[in-house]
């Protein structure tokens, strides 16, 4: 977690990370983004139903390099917004 925040752009700032359970991101944070480490993907599932914010897989290769860029620029794609649907003719 810290090096993601360290791999943060200069415009972002990282108010917090957090490693929690399952039931304490539901109840306990208020996430901007929900990252699964890839050994807990099987929650995904679970995890839809009680919480609202995106939720992403992190990157294997980068999980285990503990690459806080490649992490980062995954959670930024995450939550980038969905390019716009062509007009209707």
């Amino acid at each position: 977690m810290r090096r993601m925040q360290q791999a943060a752009p200069a415009n972002i700032t990282v108010t917090a990370t957090a490693a929690a359970t399952a039931g304490e991101v539901a109840k306990e944070l208020a996430p901007g983004l929900v990252m699964l480490g890839p050994q807990v993907r099987f929650m995904i599932d679970q995890l839809r139903h009680q919480v609202t914010a995106p939720l992403v897989i992190l990157d294997t290769q980068a999980f285990m390099q503990m690459d806080g860029s490649a992490l980062m620029a995954q959670a930024m794609a995450a939550l980038a917004p969905a390019p716009p649907s062509p007009p209707h003719a």
